[in-house]
């Protein structure tokens, strides 16, 4: 499978012109040569209220999205950073971490995936890594 591009200006403009000829999604994806479901949610996320999709809008819709700041739960020096750290350094597991804050009702939250996202995730220096459990093969 090749990696994923997202949608350029130009490809933007085609699917207007498509769409205003009265094609089909599928059709549309076809003549591109995008997924159907990228051609679908590209239409879906970016047409007004009347169903008109303008691809100048759809594009600066695009970039806003793109430059939206990071929302990161985890941040290093947090109460929630923390919490898992000093968890993590125990032996607990990200789900066992999850569970309890949530039995707890700690003032913050947040599930075992994005802790895993967080070790996992470059430039963390995987920190955490080493504490995780390693299962067997």
């Amino acid at each position: 499978m090749k990696g994923y591009t997202h949608l350029s200006k130009e490809e933007r403009k085609k699917i207007f012109v498509l769409k205003q000829s009265g094609l089909h999604v599928s059709q549309i994806a076809l003549k591109i040569g995008r997924s159907r479901v990228t051609i679908w949610r590209e239409i879906k996320r970016n047409s007004d209220t009347d169903g008109l999709y303008l691809p100048d809008t759809a594009d600066s819709s695009y970039h806003v999205r793109r430059k939206k700041p990071d929302r990161r739960k985890i941040i290093e020096g947090s109460s929630l950073y923390h919490y898992i750290a000093d968890r993590i350094k125990r032996g607990w597991s990200p789900e066992q971490i999850s569970g309890r804050m949530k039995i707890r009702n700690k003032p913050f939250y947040c599930c075992h995936e994005t802790i895993y996202a967080y070790i996992y995730r470059k430039g963390n220096g995987n920190k955490w890594y080493q504490y995780l459990h390693k299962g067997s093969v």
